[in-house]
């Protein structure tokens, strides 16, 4: 038998009034329960985005130039996936040939990033 996934596309529009996005709730409960989060480029490389995710365990998806950015640490295919050359439809394809012991594993290392980058003890300020 062959195992699917499901993808959650949450997208943003510039209109005023139009629908953005999902309650921050719902937000938080999908990046829980997802395995990547795709960080394709916006208005800034630095997004808050990629810290939420590694706060939920979610292993972000973001450009390989973008990695050194966030001064984390992040390596390509331990605790996040690095997008070559702008080529999105290659990452996901490589993403979804990952094993899951191997996303069991990285998402364990996003986990334990968390605890060791974003800690309490970490920013407490004297």
């Amino acid at each position: 038998m062959e195992e699917t996934s499901d993808i959650l596309w949450i997208e943003y529009g510039d209109d005023p009034g139009e629908a953005r996005g999902v309650p921050a709730f719902k937000y938080i409960d999908y990046l829980s329960d997802s395995d990547f989060t795709l960080y394709p480029p916006g208005y800034s490389p630095l997004t808050h985005r990629v810290i939420e995710a590694l706060v939920r365990g979610s292993i972000p998806v973001l450009h390989e130039q973008e990695l050194e950015l966030y001064d984390i640490h992040f390596q390509n295919r331990v605790n996040c996936v690095a997008v070559k050359n702008g080529d999105w439809l290659t990452a996901i394809k490589e993403i979804q040939a990952i094993s899951q012991d191997v996303v069991i594993e990285m998402r364990s290392n996003i986990l334990a990033m968390k605890d060791t980058y974003l800690s309490n003890e970490r920013y407490l300020f004297v």
